[in-house]
């Protein structure tokens, strides 16, 4: 009987979540302008939600917080046909104060994710797996002779970027390698194993992008991006193959009328 009471009760606690997940009230999904081709994602007031000219598999790395290489599957349209989206929450989020914590603004956005997710399974009926595969990847290391970052005390963190520069104050060795994986654009895995919080200065010579006009590009003045992780951070980036975490998309439907 006790056995029986802990069944009933334990589904009772997951009927309940379910009815309790976090969704949007509103949420219109509407064709972009085809020839309108730049993506913007925007986190509005209250915990409202806005993307202009997104695809689905877009969305998909913004609702699970992956990156382009780490999904596939699906039909052909969810890379190519893109939308709007505008969408807001049950409950307004209430504002964050400018002091809160990394921890509160982390289980901010992770409430936004899971909001989105449960938009996409909603409207797109997306389905998905996740799936280890065996992926090109870059290992971060410490180089001869030790790193070259200031160990400080945690606290707030402060990371800022522009193009061929990245400055960081009280920052993990876990943000090191989660920044460096998007200006990489592959994985990053820890190697290190480096714990606590450093301060950095990283500057480089971005690489000229293929599309830029020949003779508006200027020659290399500085040293790449490898080699000035190496010598301004006393670290290593190797290439080599590891296990990535991916989302394999079984099914999605084109979005239902608002």
């Amino acid at each position: 009987m006790k056995k029986l009471l802990l069944s009933v009760a334990a589904a009772i606690v997951i009927c309940v979540q379910a009815e309790d997940r976090l969704k949007y009230e509103v949420a219109s999904i509407r064709p972009a302008n085809p020839k309108e081709l730049f993506v913007r994602i925007e986190a509005g007031a209250g915990g409202s939600f806005h993307a202009t000219s997104i695809t689905l598999q877009q969305l998909v790395m913004s609702a699970y917080n992956v990156r382009d290489f780490q999904v596939s599957g699906g039909p052909q349209w969810v890379g190519t046909e893109r939308y709007n989206v505008l969408a807001k929450p049950e409950e307004a989020e209430p504002p964050l104060p400018g002091t809160s914590s990394r921890a509160t603004f982390e289980s901010r956005a992770e409430r936004e994710r899971e909001r989105l997710r449960n938009l996409l399974k909603d409207r797109f009926q997306l389905v998905i797996r996740w799936e280890t595969r065996q992926l090109p990847v870059y290992a971060l290391t410490i180089a001869k002779g030790g790193h070259k970052m200031k160990p400080v005390p945690a606290g707030p963190t402060v990371l800022q970027g522009s193009h061929g520069r990245l400055m960081g104050k009280a920052v993990t060795i876990d943000r090191v390698k989660r920044v460096l994986t998007d200006v990489l654009g592959r994985p990053v895995i820890d190697e290190a194993g480096l714990t606590g919080s450093f301060d950095f200065k990283l500057e480089w010579t971005p690489e000229a992008s293929p599309s830029a006009d020949p003779s508006q590009v200027l020659p290399p003045a500085g040293e790449s991006l490898f080699t000035a992780i190496q010598e301004q951070l006393g670290l290593k980036v190797e290439s080599k193959k590891g296990p990535v975490e991916t989302i394999v998309i079984e099914k999605a439907e084109k979005p239902s009328e608002n």
